[in-house]
This record gives C-alpha cells, structure tokens and sequence, in this order.
C-alpha cells in the first residue's frame, strides 16, 4: 500500500513537466470547508498487545485554500482535523488468578489529529452549455505536510463489576502520547457549481502518516508508529 502511494505522487510530478497547453482560469482563488469520516489502517510500530485488532470511524473536517494557477493547475493548502483508534480485547485473569471473559480496550493514537498541508492538483474542468463560465471540475493530486497528534499518555481503568470478583480493576483505555510526525497522501474529488461562485464538493483521499510521539512506556517500545487513513468527506467551495 506504501508502495502503492508514493508510486502515485511519483507520477502525478511527473505529469506536471508534460502539460501542454493552458489557459488563464476563470477566478484566481477558491476556499471551501468540507466535513465527512475517516479510518485508518492498524499502527505499525508499537507492540503488537498496543495496536488493537480493529479499526474505527472518527468525524474528519478540513480547510482549504487555493490558488488557480491555470484552468488545470492549482495549488494551495489543507487544515485538517480528525482523531485515531482502534479498538481490542485483552484476556483478564481477576484477583485471585481466575481466567475471566476477555475485555475490551480502546487505543486511541490522537484525539485530536491536526494535519497542516500543502497541496497540488490536477483539474480537468467541464463548462456550461454555451461555455459561459467553468460549470463542474474534477481533480486529483497530492498532499504532503506536518501531522500533530494530541494525546495525555495516561491509561484508564475500569471495575469489572461481575461475579466472581466484581471489584477487579483493568485497563480499559490506553492513549497514545502527544507527537509530531509528516503526512503525504493523495486525493481526487469533483466539485459542481450551482452558481458561478458557490459549489458543492465531494471528496475522497488516502494518506501516510509517520509520527513520533513522547509515550516513555515500556522502555519507548510504543513511541513510534506509522498508518494510513482514508477521509471521504463532502462540503462546498467558493471561488473570487
């Protein structure tokens, strides 16, 4: 899958050197703010007990910006936030030693997730029926910045509450420490404009990130992880 991304972003640069032709767009500047899910892959990097077994959907926004630098080309940047975890089950021996049902844990990575990006898109543009204005545009592109990642690095503990020792008490909660690491992904999304300024977008996208965190636990074995996510989000673009 890593492979599978930088391949990606190694063509889209590509691309960009063997345009052809271009044209001055209709308006210079586009903003927008979209909002939606995402969900990740499981953290590579920490120890295998720390990781969880499955994934969860977390709400995701963004803020965008960009610049038009042809009706092809633009380029600009992303303020995202979204948050991280999965979920697992740890096996529980209660007080005095006795096999007890398994019980579930949470891992959160961060909550929030703060990404700050640049980005780079290929537009490919469709006009109204007597080409009075730019009516729809379809993009893909690229995404590479910095990811900061909120955590306390504390672990929560819970009562069992059930026969035969319903005062034992297990961990029920562990977080991730805070971070910093970078984010590269790629993206492809369609906006339709309902009027020759305001438009209503779609968007899906995947990314890498590689975070470093201060977690000291068990001798910094969970300190470092990397994942992809994957936001599909929806919201409205407005061009001046």
């Amino acid at each position: 899958m890593r492979s599978i991304l930088l391949t990606a972003i190694t063509i889209f640069t590509l691309t960009a050197s063997a345009v052809a032709q271009s044209f001055p767009p209709d308006y210079r500047f586009e903003a927008g703010l979209n909002v939606g899910a995402s969900t990740t892959t499981l953290p590579q990097g920490p120890l295998t007990l720390y990781k969880g077994t499955e994934t969860t959907w977390s709400p995701e926004a963004s803020i965008r910006f960009h610049y038009n630098l042809t009706q092809n080309w633009q380029v600009g940047g992303d303020l995202g936030y979204t948050s991280w975890s999965t979920t697992g089950n740890w096996a529980q021996n209660d007080t005095y030693g006795k096999a007890i049902p398994s019980q579930k844990v949470k891992f959160v990575i961060s909550s929030p997730t703060i990404s700050v990006a640049a980005q780079a898109n290929r537009v490919v543009p469709f006009y109204s029926k007597f080409k009075e204005y730019n009516k729809a545009n379809f993009y893909y592109g690229v995404t590479l910045g910095i990811v900061y990642t909120v955590n306390d690095g504390t672990s929560t503990q819970s009562t069992y509450g059930s026969a035969p020792d319903p005062k034992f008490v297990y961990t029920s909660k562990y977080d991730y420490g805070y971070g910093i690491g970078y984010v590269a992904g790629v993206q492809a999304g369609y906006t339709y404009f309902i009027s020759e300024m305001l438009g209503v977008n779609i968007e899906g996208a995947a990314r890498f990130t590689e975070v470093g965190t201060t977690d000291t636990r068990y001798n910094h074995a969970n300190s470092n992880y990397n994942l992809f996510y994957f936001p599909i989000t929806v919201g409205f673009r407005l061009r001046f």
